[in-house]
C-alpha cells in the first residue's frame, strides 16, 4: 500500500493516507498520549480505528497530518459503508497549533470529504457526543449540519419474553430476509411518512441504498427481518441484526404506516424484537431513536430500554460525480 499526498494551504503540512509506516508511527503517538489531546481522546479514537466497524466488517482508512514531512499533528478517519453512505469519523489533534500554522483538523476534513466522494458516497455522515464546541463548530464549517441528536438505549435480559408474543388473530409476520424485497421496499417507504425518526436524513437517500445499508450491517443470517401484515396489507417491518462477537442483537429499523400507529402494534414488535433476542441467546439489544421522537422514546422505555449514550448526527448531501468528459478527436 503506497501513501497518497494531498495539497494543503500550508506548504509545511502534508496530508496524506496513512500506508504501513505512517500508521504505525500513528498508532505509537496515539499510545504515547493515552488521556488525549487539547480537543480529542487518544484512547478513544485508538478504539475507533482498532475495531473493525460493525456494519461492513472492516476497520477504516486513515489519514495524518504531518508539518514537515516527519512530526504528526493530526488524524482522521472515514470509513465508506454499503448504500453509499460515507462515515468522517473523528479528529484527533495532539497538541495546540502554533498561531502561525494552518489548521490540520480544517485541512483534514477536506481531504476526508474528497476521499468519501470520490468513492461514490451521496452522503456523508458524522457522529459527535454534542451539538456544540469546536469539534462541532469545525463540522459546520466543512458543510455538515446537524439532523438530529440520537439516544442509544439497550435492553437487557430481564426485561424480555422468554416465550413468543401472541399476535392478533388478524396481524401475521412474514419473513423478508432474502424474500419479498418490493413488498419490503413499498412498506418501508410507507412507513417514513410524517415519522419522527430523523426525518431531515430520509428524504435524502433512496431506498435501494437504504435497504442495501441494511443488509451490510451485522452477521450474515437468514432470519430476523419481517413485513407484519393485518389481513393482506402490509403495514409495517421489523428489521434485526445480529453481532455474535459483541454478543448482541440491534434493533435496525421498526417502522409502521400512519394508518397503523396507535394501535399498540408498535409495542408487539418490540416484545418480538426482545424474544428474538433470547432465543438467540445474545446478552443485550440495543437500537438508536431520535431523542425528539417522544411516542418511540416512551415505547422504549416502557418495555425496559435504557440511555446508554447520546450522540448529535452531523450529514452532509455529496452531488453525485459528474462523468469525464469525452475526448474529441484532433
Amino acid at each position: 500500500m503506497t501513501s497518497t499526498v494531498y495539497a494543503a494551504s500550508d506548504s509545511s503540512l502534508r496530508i496524506q493516507t496513512a500506508d504501513e509506516s505512517w500508521r504505525a508511527q500513528l498508532l505509537t503517538a496515539l499510545h504515547r498520549e493515552p488521556n488525549g489531546g487539547h480537543e480529542s481522546n487518544a484512547s478513544q479514537f485508538l478504539e475507533e480505528i482498532s475495531t473493525p466497524a460493525m456494519s461492513t466488517r472492516s476497520s477504516p482508512d486513515l489519514l495524518v497530518a504531518t508539518r514537515d514531512g516527519e512530526h504528526i499533528v493530526g488524524a482522521a478517519w472515514y470509513l465508506v459503508q454499503p448504500g453509499r453512505v460515507g462515515i468522517a469519523g473523528s479528529l484527533w489533534l495532539p497538541t495546540p497549533n502554533a498561531p502561525s500554522a494552518a489548521e490540520p483538523g480544517t485541512q483534514l476534513l477536506a481531504v476526508q470529504q474528497e476521499m468519501l466522494a470520490a468513492r461514490g458516497c451521496q452522503l456523508i455522515q458524522s457522529w459527535l457526543p454534542q451539538s456544540t464546541g469546536k469539534a462541532a463548530h469545525r463540522l459546520r464549517q466543512a458543510g455538515l449540519q446537524h439532523v438530529a441528536d440520537v439516544d442509544c438505549l439497550v435492553s437487557l435480559p430481564h426485561h424480555w419474553p422468554q416465550t413468543e408474543p401472541s399476535l392478533e388473530s388478524r396481524l401475521h409476520f412474514l419473513s423478508c430476509r432474502s424474500a419479498h424485497q418490493e413488498r419490503l421496499k413499498a412498506v418501508l417507504s410507507a412507513t417514513y411518512t410524517d415519522t419522527l425518526d430523523c426525518p431531515g436524513i430520509n428524504a435524502l437517500r433512496d431506498i435501494e441504498d437504504v435497504l442495501e445499508g441494511y443488509h451490510a450491517t451485522g452477521s450474515p443470517r437468514k432470519d430476523g427481518w419481517w413485513i407484519l401484515q393485518f389481513d393482506d396489507q402490509d403495514v409495517g417491518c421489523l428489521l434485526l441484526a445480529d453481532f455474535p462477537g459483541t454478543r448482541q442483537i440491534e434493533l435496525v429499523y421498526l417502522g409502521l404506516i400512519p394508518s397503523a400507529r396507535g394501535k399498540g402494534w408498535g409495542r408487539i414488535l418490540v416484545r418480538y424484537a426482545q424474544w428474538f433476542t433470547f432465543q438467540a441467546t445474545r446478552d443485550q439489544l440495543v437500537l438508536a431513536v431520535d431523542a425528539k421522537n417522544h411516542p418511540a422514546r416512551t415505547l422504549y422505555s416502557d418495555t425496559g430500554f435504557v440511555v446508554w449514550k447520546q450522540r448529535s448526527v452531523f450529514i452532509k448531501p455529496m452531488p453525485p460525480l459528474l462523468p469525464a468528459p469525452e475526448k474529441t478527436p484532433d
